[in-house]
């Protein structure tokens, strides 16, 4: 007995030695890479910017609060892609086809050019390159009360990418995508921080061409609702 003890809690020493080398190893790499991805890919920033202002009064660069590690709240930078009363009536999620996005907004969304200030917040220590996407404070209520293990997701620092957005997208159903964050929140080990990293540009061209596959559904769908006329109010209630 006293011998099986011992081999437990050298097997979880073990354990616990390779997740603080894991860790260690993961956020010298968030260090090094996010500083070289801030001054490489900082045209694009300012260009997107640049854009947004020229298209719509505001701020071009704003921030949001986001419920992080732990449970904290930290404040998540972004380049602005909605209408500046985007949240008049209260925070809503993105839909695949929202009408409070700016002129050529979705582009910009799928490919993400929107999240790159937040390189900014992997330097500060708020969020990693990989890990479960933050969700807004409002939200993570909405869906703890939901799924019972969805706390489970601020475990770690939450990322810039994750298993999530690599294996199934913006879109997903909350219940998957908490599956795919748990999968990395279990086993945060190096070898999946790079799997994601490399995968990340793959997913990113999913994204974009879904981007424009709703783009062309929306451009057919629009001549489609004039040649039928306005809906009958009782009907459009119910859609």
């Amino acid at each position: 007995m006293l011998t099986a003890g011992r081999g437990d809690m050298g097997v979880k020493a073990q354990h616990n030695e390779r997740r603080r080398w894991s860790a260690f190893a993961i956020r010298t790499t968030d260090l090094l890479l996010s500083a070289v991805l801030l001054v490489v890919t900082a045209p694009l920033v300012i260009l997107a910017s640049g854009f947004i202002s020229l298209t719509s009064p505001g701020e071009p660069v704003i921030r949001q609060r986001r419920t992080g590690r732990g449970g904290c709240s930290f404040d998540l930078f972004k380049i602005r892609t909605m209408v500046p009363d985007a949240e008049r009536d209260g925070p809503v999620l993105a839909a695949r086809r929202d009408h409070r996005l700016l002129p050529g907004a979705s582009t910009i969304r799928a490919l993400h050019i929107d999240e790159l200030p937040q390189l900014l917040n992997v330097l500060r220590g708020d969020m990693s390159l990989v890990g479960p996407r933050p969700e807004r404070p409002v939200f993570v209520e909405v869906l703890t009360d939901a799924l019972s293990d969805y706390p489970r997701r601020h475990d770690l620092r939450p990322g810039l990418t994750g298993v999530a957005q690599v294996e199934g997208g913006y879109h997903m159903a909350a219940q998957e995508k908490l599956t795919h964050d748990l999968v990395w929140c279990r086993r945060p080990t190096l070898m999946r921080y790079v799997w994601v990293l490399v995968l990340t540009p793959f997913a990113i061209l999913r994204d974009l061409s879904e981007a424009r596959q709703a783009e062309i559904e929306c451009d057919h769908d629009l001549p489609l609702a004039a040649a039928r006329g306005p809906k009958d109010p009782a009907v459009a209630s119910l859609s």
